[in-house]
This record gives structure tokens, sequence and C-alpha cells, in this order.
């Protein structure tokens, strides 16, 4: 697979449902698919790899696809009022699963 079609995925905190949902529309508005893009908190089967980073309370954004497209979104990301922006998850395959072995 080439770096243009390999799939990966990049996670927002924010901290707050509202925020978060605030962050899935600016990405939507933005261009990215809205079947690319999902919200869930600390318990979350598809954040396993950044639960210990995330606290009671806060919600994640998760946006899949290429890698053209996680430079897109971790640059929106980064106009929002997500309170971190986790460098591209590569171990998250394409249905939001953790890839990791000892996951």
């Amino acid at each position: 697979m080439t770096q243009d079609t390999q799939r990966t995925a990049v996670v927002a905190i924010c901290d707050s449902r509202s925020s978060a949902e605030a962050s899935i529309l600016t990405l939507h508005h933005e261009g990215l698919d809205m079947k690319r893009l999902s919200i869930g908190d600390k318990t979350s089967s598809t954040v396993q790899h950044v639960r210990d980073s995330v606290k009671d309370g806060e919600f994640l954004v998760l946006v899949r696809g290429t890698a053209e497209m996680i430079v897109h979104a971790r640059a929106v990301l980064g106009t929002t009022r997500a309170s971190e922006v986790l460098a591209p998850a590569d171990d998250v395959d394409s249905q939001g699963r953790s890839a990791s072995p000892d996951s």
C-alpha cells in the first residue's frame, strides 16, 4: 500500500461533548466525509490505544482516512476547541478498532 492510500487515523481530545460535536461539524464543513468521523469517550472500544490520555468527562473525535486526509484533519482540528490532537494512530484499522495485538 502506498503512503497516499494507507489508512490511518487521528484522535482529538475535547473537554465536552458539545466541543466534540462542534469539531465534527467543522471537519465536515471543511470537506471530510461524515462516514470517516466519530465521537467516543473513555469507554469506546475504537480508542483503546489512547484511553490513558483521556479523563472522565472528556470526549474523543476520531478521524479515519488516507494519510492525505489525516494531514487535512489535523490542520482543521488545530482550529477547533479540541484540547489536544494526538499524532496519527497508525494502529487503528479501517473500522476504528485497535490493530495492535496487545490491545
